[in-house]
């Protein structure tokens, strides 16, 4: 409502600005007279906050932000996607998207590791997990869809202990908070600073995703650090995978699939970095963009 003084003379002299969020988009054609605005959308916000409980705030919230999502995909100069299904389901809900391309997303070109160091017996003791077990790694933060999949594996973990797998669950990031669970077959760490120890002392990793907006970009950060892949196939939208980079399952046969997974070989490992590191890099995907801006814009 009050914009500085700074911000207006940064949109003043912009050439393009990028609108991270929809309800930035109307201020900025507001504050501009010859900028191309784009909406990067990195959802769809209204099926994104769609999970909140009904009340008179959620109500008076999910009206004013589906008014900024329509005034942003219809009036901005361009619409970023994530995915083929977020531009099909904005022309659903809103009609017209404005000049819209398609950019994935994915991960920095630093987080991809050649050589993961699986033996990381010390993160394993310290968490409690036997060294043995097959450990399966989920990553999510306080979000109803990674919240329902949190939940399932919860309920994996406990079929597991019932029949004495050696499988180990684990859950890492915020989506912990909203998890009541114990036993001996899974691990609930919440939030942790440093998540590569994470990464390194699992075996596989999940995305038992049935639902949600954009895409999931734990798919790619689980890949560009080596890790074999067990994902549901509404969990991979938004991205083209080579056969057998990752495993697609309904999410009723994951577990299944969990329990009957072997160790694949570097080979087929090396594989999945390699497609991460040749399509999935915000270096790669950044060329893209900037190809679109030449070609709708003149934006050199």
């Amino acid at each position: 409502m009050f914009p500085q003084q700074e911000l207006i003379n940064q949109i003043e002299e912009a050439d393009v600005i990028l609108a991270e969020g929809p309800h930035l988009v109307r201020p900025a054609v507001q504050l501009s007279e010859n900028s191309v605005i784009l909406y990067s959308s990195h959802n769809v916000e209204i099926d994104r906050w769609s999970h909140l409980q009904n009340t008179y705030l959620k109500d008076r919230y999910y009206n004013s932000l589906k008014k900024s999502e329509s005034f942003a995909v219809s009036e901005s100069d361009g619409v970023i996607c994530v995915s083929e299904q977020d531009l099909q389901r904005f022309s659903e809900i809103y009609g017209s998207v404005s000049n819209p391309v398609i950019v994935p997303n994915g991960t920095y070109e630093s987080n991809i590791h050649n050589n993961v160091d699986r033996s990381s017996s010390n993160v394993r003791k310290d968490l409690g997990i036997d060294l043995d077990q097959t450990v399966a790694l989920f990553v999510g933060s306080d979000y109803g869809p990674n919240v329902d999949a949190a939940r399932k594996i919860v309920t994996w973990s406990e079929q597991a202990c019932d029949e004495n797998q050696d499988i180990h669950f684990l859950l890492v990031g915020n989506v912990g908070n909203r998890i009541d669970a114990d036993n001996n077959h899974l691990t609930v760490t919440g939030f942790v600073d440093n998540i590569e120890p994470m990464y390194a002392c699992a075996d596989i990793a999940l995305n038992p995703i049935t639902d949600g907006a954009g895409s999931n970009i734990k798919i790619i950060d689980y890949l560009a650090r080596g890790l074999p892949v067990i994902s549901t196939p509404f969990g991979v939208r938004g991205f083209e995978f080579e056969e057998n980079t990752i495993i697609i399952n309904e999410i009723e046969s994951i577990y299944n699939r969990v329990k009957e997974y072997g160790s694949g070989s570097k080979q087929i490992q090396q594989r999945k970095i390699q497609t991460v590191a040749s399509k999935y890099t915000w270096h790669t995907l950044s060329k893209k963009l900037l190809s679109y801006l030449g070609e709708n814009f003149n934006a050199e």
